[in-house]
């Protein structure tokens, strides 16, 4: 995972029917953008193109019932 002092970078790729294995809590700011198919947080559902932000103190638990690809970047604490 590339990574700096202040920011970490992800790529993740959701099987068909995959949910995050528990909720994420974010100590600081989470962004990512969906670059294919669909994730569901909560209700809304992401399709490709979009992009999300997590504000700190923040709570999620994605999931994808089609599979999913999403690049993001995790605040690191200071």
């Amino acid at each position: 995972m590339p990574r700096t002092e202040y920011a970490g970078g992800w790529l993740i790729d959701f099987a068909p029917g995959t949910e995050w294995p528990e909720v994420d809590v974010h100590a600081t700011e989470e962004r990512y953008y969906v670059l294919s198919s669909e994730v569901i947080e909560g209700e809304e559902r992401h399709g490709p193109g979009t992009y999300v932000v997590f504000a700190p103190g923040s709570r999620h638990r994605p999931r994808t019932e089609t599979g999913a690809r999403m690049l993001g970047i995790t605040v690191l604490p200071r």
